[in-house]
């Protein structure tokens, strides 16, 4: 024991140093992980209050030949001051025929002020029926998107719509809502005509008292004769 008490005074400088040497490491990781954990903090916060455009090319559910562009804020906050400038890059004449048909709506015309979370708009739609298969898949239009966050952060993103992403697509039958939306049509019709009297309710109100009433007034009336 006494051995082991004299071995640590003759080397108190070296454990000293020793015990400094963690300690100074241990500063070190926890000053990065507080570096770390305020960044992911800055980053989250951005995340919950920034916007983000997103415009995607998409089919209409009752007919899958009528074409649209849907312009979305994906982002948790909202995108102010938003101006579209979009241009073909390829598909000529009926490229441009396509953008013309799109650029009538006034919102992506001329820009939008606002645009909430989760908030979106869409384009005028174009019928591809007057075009050929291979004229169709050779467009791409790219859309450049300036806007502005809540807190002034500029943004200028290029979004490429690519018209080859229609290509094997198909719809099997009649999407759901749209059936459930003609036959609520057909009952609402039908029930207007009841109402309306253009067709009439054939109605029995007589129960069994003015069956045998009827009856027997009808016997007396031919005893009389």
């Amino acid at each position: 024991m006494d051995e082991l008490i004299t071995y640590l005074n003759s080397n108190n400088g070296f454990f000293s140093l020793i015990f400094s040497f963690l300690v100074m490491v241990s500063t070190i990781v926890y000053a990065i992980l507080t570096i770390i954990l305020v960044s992911e903090t800055r980053r989250m916060r951005e995340i919950q209050t920034e916007p983000k455009i997103q415009i995607i090319l998409e089919t209409f559910e009752t007919s899958i030949n009528t074409i649209k562009l849907n312009i979305k804020n994906i982002g948790q906050g909202p995108a102010l001051n938003i101006v579209f400038s979009p241009t073909v890059i390829a598909g000529g004449e009926k490229g441009e025929d396509v953008l013309k048909k799109f650029s009538s709506v006034k919102v992506f015309s001329s820009g939008l002020n606002y645009l909430g979370p989760s908030q979106y708009f869409n384009t005028n739609y174009y019928n591809v029926l007057s075009m050929k298969v291979e004229e169709l898949f050779n467009i791409v239009i790219k859309i450049e998107v300036k806007y502005n966050s809540i807190t002034n952060k500029k943004y200028n993103d290029i979004i490429t719509i690519d018209f080859r992403e229609l290509e094997g697509m198909y719809q099997l039958g009649k999407p759901n809502l749209f059936s459930i939306a003609q036959s609520l049509e057909k009952i609402e019709k039908t029930l207007h005509n009841i109402t309306s009297g253009f067709n009439r309710l054939k109605v029995d109100t007589y129960n069994s008292e003015d069956r045998e009433m009827q009856e027997k007034e009808t016997i007396e009336r031919f005893k009389l004769k």
